[in-house]
């Protein structure tokens, strides 16, 4: 059995699985069901994901800060 690639690893954490067909898409969410491997690649993709999105919203906030634009 091949591993998930990295286009339908995305697609899947972007919740667009659905626009692949049926049979591949049930073939990803079943490997990443059975598949260590994948579902480790998976899960650091998500923390990487996870991660960013936290420091984008702490720059975010840095720089909607009033103090930050007259101080």
């Amino acid at each position: 059995m091949s591993h998930v690639d990295e286009g339908a690893l995305h697609a899947y954490l972007d919740g667009a699985l659905d626009e692949y067909p049926a049979v591949e898409a049930r073939r990803v969410r079943d490997h990443l069901d059975v598949c260590a491997e994948c579902a480790e690649r998976l899960e650091a993709e998500r923390a990487l994901r996870s991660d960013a999105h936290a420091r984008s919203e702490e720059h975010t906030s840095e720089l909607q800060s009033p103090c930050n634009l007259v101080c």
